[in-house]
């Protein structure tokens, strides 16, 4: 249970963090998809920011989001009312 909330905690601080860092870049992406269809038809489409792509300590790469998250509040609620009725 702890290992498990640990993780939720370090990876929801890594997501904070990424979308932090590309807010700017974010609310570009978001102006362009709010103008109307035939505007952005003549406005380029600005680049989409990056997934925030997380390397565990094997070297795998993991993309943070908020399902990923809500997994493991689910996980850490199911965990907790086992836990309980044990």
């Amino acid at each position: 249970m702890n290992t498990l909330q640990a993780w939720r905690s370090q990876l929801g601080e890594f997501l904070r963090e990424h979308r932090r860092q590309y807010k700017g870049m974010q609310d570009i992406y978001d102006a362009w998809w709010r103008l109307p269809r035939d505007e952005r038809w003549n406005v380029p489409k600005p680049p989409r920011p990056p997934p925030a792509r997380y390397i565990d300590y094997d070297g795998a790469p993991w993309i943070i989001d908020d399902r990923l998250l809500a997994l493991l509040d689910d996980l850490l609620g199911r965990l907790q009312k086992w836990l309980e009725e044990a």
